[in-house]
């Protein structure tokens, strides 16, 4: 899989883990949750914001995707579906939660394109938050590789095809 705007090497990945970094340092460390409502104080006290239409840009991206549907989430925000299974969901305009295998959720973190959890840090989800531009793009690849999984996951278990 080819490295999402780059964000494996060179100086975009160093800007994300700084901007993670710098975020861990003020909550506590990792694994220390971001409530929702806390958000934008602490964007504005870190003089950072979150990208103002990533909902948008990405609920557009993923809809493109053939059989997604997008439901309310249970715990504010939307989610993405494809069949009974959530691909991913996403609160504001801020944080995309998505979950993978063990396996594959280990490599998303070695590689550094997302964090553990943001609430249960031990479970097989990642966070991903939006500081930036460039990380509306990562969130898009990473949701499209658990689209992808669940799309080779449907194709096992049936023995047919789907377009993607």
């Amino acid at each position: 899989m080819a490295d999402p705007g780059g964000a494996g090497s060179g100086q975009w990945a160093s800007s994300y883990q700084m901007r993670r970094s710098r975020a861990k340092g003020v909550l506590g460390g990792a694994g220390m949750p971001l409530p929702a409502e806390s958000f934008a104080g602490f964007a504005a006290s870190k003089n950072c914001m979150a990208t103002d239409q990533a909902q948008r840009i990405i609920k557009t991206a993923v809809m493109e995707w053939p059989d997604v549907s997008v439901d309310p989430h249970r715990f504010g925000g939307i989610e993405f579906r494809f069949g009974k299974r959530e691909l991913g969901h996403i609160h504001g305009n801020h944080l995309v939660d998505i979950p993978f295998p063990k396996v594959v959720r280990d490599e998303v973190l070695e590689k550094g394109l997302a964090d553990k959890h943001h609430y249960l840090p031990e479970i097989r989800w990642i966070s991903r938050y939006l500081w930036a531009p460039e990380d509306v793009t990562t969130a898009i690849t990473l949701l499209r590789r658990s689209y992808d999984l669940a799309v080779a996951q449907r194709e096992r278990y049936s023995g047919t095809a789907t377009a993607a």
